[in-house]
């Protein structure tokens, strides 16, 4: 039995693929749930509240990155990672993936053992992170607060809602102010040190951090990367 987290819903049109896959992963310990049509998975989603989330992209109903953004706007999934798995390979495609939030993306074909080790390090990391921002509250100049217990980030008197990478991201720049995080080390800290995704990634979710708290707090450090000011 799993104990980082066995709840794995997998959304995906391919009812072989899905067959096969959910029953592997039951034998290792999961709980799986199945959903072939994109908006069923939403569904589930919000019924079940999985750890981990498998999803595609090519449905008949809504594709997979729209999906990801719905999934993303629901407070009860903040915990929950969304992991890609497509044949796409394009690179505009995975990028639109994690622009739509997505914390990792997996190509098909994968073989089983290699989907379950991946899925292994995917939920310790989070379980890592989500561990050692137990009981954590910070304040910066009493214009933003981030509360890791209860998962809210304040600007001024108003709650701001974040996806789990954007508060997992503030936190860490957050944690020293002023100190120059290179787009490696945020990666490294917040996606894993074997991530197979770019620097532009970080780009951009600083970019979308910006648009929610106010750019004057983040500032860029040219060549190098980030920084949080008070």
């Amino acid at each position: 039995m799993n104990t980082i987290g066995n709840r794995i819903l997998i959304i995906d049109s391919d009812k072989n693929f899905l067959e096969n896959t959910s029953e592997f992963l039951r034998e290792k310990g999961f709980e799986v749930w199945e959903a072939t049509h994109s908006l069923l998975g939403v569904e589930k989603a919000k019924n079940y509240t999985p750890n981990l989330i498998l999803l595609d992209i090519d449905f008949p109903d809504v594709d997979g990155i729209e999906i990801c953004q719905t999934l993303r706007e629901i407070p009860e999934l903040n915990n929950t990672l969304i992991t890609f798995l497509s044949n796409h390979t394009e690179d505009f495609v995975q990028i639109a993936c994690f622009k739509a939030g997505a914390d990792d993306y997996f190509s098909k074909p994968i073989k089983n053992n290699v989907l379950y080790f991946r899925i292994q390090a995917l939920l310790k990391r989070n379980l890592n992170i989500v561990t050692q921002n137990q009981h954590i509250s910070t304040e910066i100049n009493g214009l933003v607060e981030i509360d890791t217990e209860k998962f809210i980030v304040k600007v001024g008197s108003q709650n701001v809602s974040l996806p789990k990478k954007q508060f997992f991201l503030l936190q860490l720049l957050m944690s020293r102010p002023s100190k120059v995080y290179s787009r490696e080390l945020i990666l490294e800290l917040i996606w894993g040190s074997k991530n197979r995704i770019g620097g532009r990634v970080v780009d951009v979710y600083i970019r979308k951090l910006r648009e929610k708290i106010g750019s004057k707090h983040i500032v860029t450090i040219k060549g190098v990367g980030y920084r949080f000011d008070q």
